[in-house]
Parts: structure tokens; C-alpha cells; sequence
């Protein structure tokens, strides 16, 4: 406030300097304003350089349609993660987002593929995730898989942005499972460990002993469902076994210590180039 009363101040001054001037010399309105703005302009540079710092005075400079649509959607916390984390994925995110606020993009299409572009970001991120990170993403796996099996008289095959005939589209999903998915989404995409911590195949195979052994003695040879999945979907009593099966191998998983259970997620969700 200050630095303004000084300005507000050389204003004044200027018009009454000026406006003595004229009467005594004749200047006319044309010269008088010019000789306003001098005095003005010359006074405030000498306030600013020797007296006290006035600021700048900007005007806001307006946003774009993207710029505002950027600054409301990186609000939510899973498309402010993904800024943060891969800005390419969020990109192509908030292109979809204004294609269909401002270009009548049809819903449907935008947000599947919207969901499509969360699903792979979060999955490559997967085997960089911290082990309490990746524990959450098991506890969300029993939970969905508890959700779809209610739905689907026992059959939990899909995921929440699974695309296809008879699989998921998040609607048989409970609230409570959406917002743990929303958190685990997060933790995975925020708390990196890196990929120079994928383990080994030997690591992974010892860290696995315990699981199969776990397996082994609850199910018996039903865990070559592992080797022969096609045999447990030809039939709803089937699928339904096979739910039953592949949330005891989560439950098995999830027993262990978080170190070993985040070590075989992250070596389950390894980037294909090191699958070879």
C-alpha cells in the first residue's frame, strides 16, 4: 500500500505542476498532458530507484479453454498424480477431456479411452511401486474380486477399466471399492522405488516357496489352474472355482511380509522387455 500512496502522490503533483505551467506560459492541453506524463513517468523512476520499491503492475494475463480445463482437472487427485508422474499420459488424458467439453466428443468413446490410458499407466507402474504401495493394490484385488464374484455368481474374472463383452466396466464394483481403488491408484503412481529395484527371477522363485506351499496344501493339484487356465472358464461352476483359486494365490501373496509380497507383485508386473 505504501509504494502506492507515493505514486498516487507524483500523480497529483504532475497535474498541478503542469496545470501552474500552463497558465503562466500558455502550453495549451496538447503540451500540458504531455508535460503530465513526463513529470509522472520522470518523478515515480526517481521514487522507485531512491525512495522505496514500487511493484510492478501486470495484468492478468487470461487462460486459454485448455489452460482452464488443465488447471480444474489436475484438481483431482488421481489426474493431478498422473500430471505429476507422466505428463505424456496426462496429456493425452486432457486432449480427450477437451475434445469432449468443447468439441462434442461422444462420452462413451472418450471415457474409455480415458480409462484405457489410466489402465496402462498405472500397470506400467506397477513394478516401480513401494511395497506398502503394492500391498494396498492386493488388498484392492481381493476386494474387487469379492465385489465381481457377487455380481457374476462367483465369476470374478475383469478389472474396473477392463474393456470387452462380459467383463467389467466398474459398475458391479461397491463404492467403498472405488475409493480404495482410487487411493491405491495413488500410492502406486506416487510412491516409486524405482526400476533398478526389479528383482531377480532367482528372488522371485524363493520368495514364491512359501506362496506355493500355502497353495499347494489348500488346493492340491487344482493349482495347475496356473499352467492350464482354459479349463476352469468353460462353465459358470468352473469360473466360479477359479475365483475361488486365484484370491487364494492374493490371500497367499498377502501373508507374506510386505517385502516379499511387494517383491512377486513387482516381479508379476515387470515391463515386458524383461520378460524375455
Amino acid at each position: 500500500m505504501f509504494p502506492w500512496l507515493w505514486v498516487c502522490g507524483s500523480a497529483v503533483v504532475s497535474v498541478v505542476v503542469a496545470h501552474e505551467l500552463d497558465q503562466e506560459f500558455g502550453l495549451g492541453r496538447v503540451l500540458r498532458a504531455v508535460l503530465v506524463l513526463f513529470i509522472f513517468f520522470g518523478s515515480v523512476t526517481v521514487i522507485d530507484r531512491y525512495i522505496v520499491d514500487i511493484p510492478s503492475l501486470k495484468i492478468p494475463r487470461m487462460l486459454t479453454y485448455q489452460e482452464e480445463l488443465e488447471e480444474e482437472v489436475s484438481q483431482d487427485l488421481i489426474y493431478g498424480v498422473l500430471k505429476k508422474r507422466n505428463q505424456q499420459a496426462f496429456d493425452k488424458v486432457l486432449r480427450l477431456l477437451y475434445s469432449l467439453r468443447y468439441e462434442n466428443a461422444d462420452e462413451q468413446a472418450v471415457m474409455r479411452s480415458v480409462n484405457k490410458i489410466l489402465t496402462q499407466t498405472f500397470e506400467a507402474a506397477l513394478y516401480r511401486a513401494s511395497d506398502s504401495a503394492l500391498v494396498g493394490y492386493l488388498d484392492y484385488k481381493l476386494q474387487e474380486m469379492a465385489d465381481l464374484a457377487e455380481y457374476h455368481d462367483g465369476f470374478c474374472y475383469g478389472s474396473l477399466w477392463d474393456e470387452g463383452e462380459d467383463v467389467t466396466q466398474g459398475g458391479e464394483l461397491s463404492e467403498e471399492t472405488r475409493v480404495l481403488f482410487r487411493e491405491v491408484f495413488i500410492q502406486v503412481m506416487d510412491h516409486s522405488v524405482g526400476g533398478d529395484k526389479l528383482p531377480s527371477e532367482v528372488m522371485y522363485d524363493q520368495a514364491m516357496t512359501s506362496v506355493n506351499e500355502t497353495m499347494y496344501a489348500r488346493f492340491g493339484e487344482e493349482i495347475r489352474i496356473f499352467f492350464e487356465p482354459e479349463i476352469y472358464v468353460r462353465d459358470s461352476e468352473n469360473r466360479a472355482r477359479y475365483c475361488v483359486i486365484m484370491r487364494g494365490y492374493y490371500e497367499a501373496i498377502l501373508d507374506e511380509p510386505p517385502a516379499q509380497a511387494g517383491l512377486i507383485v513387482r516381479w508379476l508386473n515387470r515391463p515386458r522387455k524383461d520378460r524375455a
